[in-house]
Parts: C-alpha cells; structure tokens; sequence
C-alpha cells in the first residue's frame, strides 16, 4: 500500500513537471511564432521598399541619361562654345544670338525633362539636379553632376543589394534555428 502512494506520489510529480514543461513549451513556442511573424512581415515590407527603389532608380537612370543625351548633343555643345566666345567677343553677330537661343533652349529642355522626371518619380535628387542644371550656365558642370549622380545611385543600389541579402542570409540562419530546435 505505501509502494502505490509513493509510485502515485511519483506519478503525480511527474505528471506535474509534464505538464508545467508543457506549458513552458506552448509559451516558447508562441514567442518563436510571433518572432517569425515580426521577421516575414519585416522582410516583406523591405522587399518591396527595396523592389520600389530599383523601379525608381531606374527610371532615375532613364531620365538622367536622356538628359546628358540632350546636353551632349552636337547642337548644344556647339552653342557652348559659341557662347563663350560671345562672351569674349564684343561686337556680336546675329548667328552667334541665334545658336546662344538655341542653346538655351537645349538646356532649358534637359532642366524640364528632369524636373518632370523628378515630380513623376517624386525623388529629390533629380528635382535638385534640375535646379542646378537650370541655374548652372555651365554644361560641364552639369555633365559633373549628372555623372556624380549616377556614381552615388549606384553605390546606393549596390549598398541596399548587400543589405538585402544580409537580411536574407539572417533570414536563412533563423529558419535553420527554428528547424533545428523544432527537430529537437
């Protein structure tokens, strides 16, 4: 009689720490689900940022090299060096007028085209590109910027490439950890 309550006894306890381990468990898990949870909506939120951006840096890179086409063309660059000579020259011819009109024009239409692009695509950076390429006379300055520009939109596609796939790899790790443990 006193072996059964002391094997109850035993049976009890166990049953006990079962269940207690149990509940410890459904808790660990819950978290773990919660974490996972928190991470695919992290990752999905910056997928599409990051798929967002690319659209936008691209089309960033469109209008940035129909502009350079615009401010390379023979016409303009023509027109610039005709202007400077204007400028050096005092007695001014009615050619030299013209070509400096449609150099302006030239200009004038690179600066609108980006400051389109700018509103469409709501970026800054070509909005203050535009800014400068209508206030700036100097197209080599411009071609500078555009090309600094590009160089920097770049660097920050490839920045956010090895970011993602940092996150992808920590999201590989994580679902490695989970299945191990839930192997476990």
């Amino acid at each position: 009689r006193d072996e059964k309550a002391v094997l109850k006894g035993e049976k009890a306890a166990a049953s006990a720490k079962a269940k207690g381990e149990l509940g410890e468990t459904k808790k660990a898990k819950a978290a773990d689900e919660k974490l996972k949870a928190d991470i695919e909506a992290t990752f999905k939120a910056k997928s599409a940022v990051y798929e967002q951006n690319q659209v936008v840096r691209k089309q960033e890179l469109e209008a940035i090299a129909k502009a350079t086409e615009i401010i390379s063309s023979p016409a303009v660059a023509d027109s610039y060096a005709t202007h400077i000579n204007f400028v050096q020259a005092p007695p001014v011819s009615f050619l030299q007028t013209g070509r400096f009109r449609r150099r302006l024009s030239a200009a004038q239409r690179a600066s609108e085209l980006l400051g389109k692009r700018a509103k469409a695509l709501n970026s800054k950076a070509l909005a203050a590109l535009a800014a400068k390429a209508a206030a700036a006379p100097n197209f080599g300055k411009v071609i500078d910027m555009i090309e600094q520009l590009v160089e920097r939109l770049k660097q920050e596609a490839a920045a956010e490439a090895d970011h993602k796939a940092w996150c992808d790899e920590q999201l590989k790790a994580n679902k490695l950890k989970r299945n191990k443990k839930t192997a476990e």
